[in-house]
């Protein structure tokens, strides 16, 4: 099912009081797709997508696939 709340309204009901920015479907897609909020992605130095992680739950992942591109 898809989420259609609109992010800018959610984030304020969440107490979010700084400046949000909502990419347009294209812009969307050019990023690998965002499939939910927040979506954390990690490019290596060439600009290819190595890590993408939907939800809270990034710092694990991104800091296992950020090492090795060290």
């Amino acid at each position: 099912m898809r989420d259609i709340e609109d992010p800018v309204q959610f984030a304020t009901g969440i107490g979010v009081h700084y400046p949000l920015a909502v990419a347009s479907d294209e812009v969307k897609q050019r990023f690998g797709g965002i499939e939910g909020l927040p979506t954390t992605m990690l490019y290596d130095r060439q600009g290819i997508l190595r890590v993408k992680v939907i939800g809270f739950e990034y710092t694990d992942n991104v800091e296992q696939a950020l090492k090795p591109l060290l």
